[in-house]
């Protein structure tokens, strides 16, 4: 079976604010009962780091950092 997910998160704001680090934990496992095929993300601002981290647990998260 395939399978796929959109998603989209919108942020807004009545006055200016400064961007801190970000962890997105949207990738689902990829195990012996599942694969992944593919993975996409977009995040606008662009971040100045874009870290994918693979945890203990064999979660992966996308950890984002900004500049502004």
């Amino acid at each position: 079976m395939l399978l796929e997910i959109r998603h989209e998160i919108n942020y807004t704001y009545d006055r200016p604010v400064q961007l801190d680090t970000h962890i997105f934990r949207l990738r689902p496992q990829s195990n012996y009962r599942q694969n992944v095929h593919g993975f996409n993300i977009n995040i606008h601002p662009r971040p100045a780091g874009f870290y994918l981290v693979d945890d203990l647990d064999g979660n992966s998260w996308v950890r984002t950092t900004f500049d502004q």
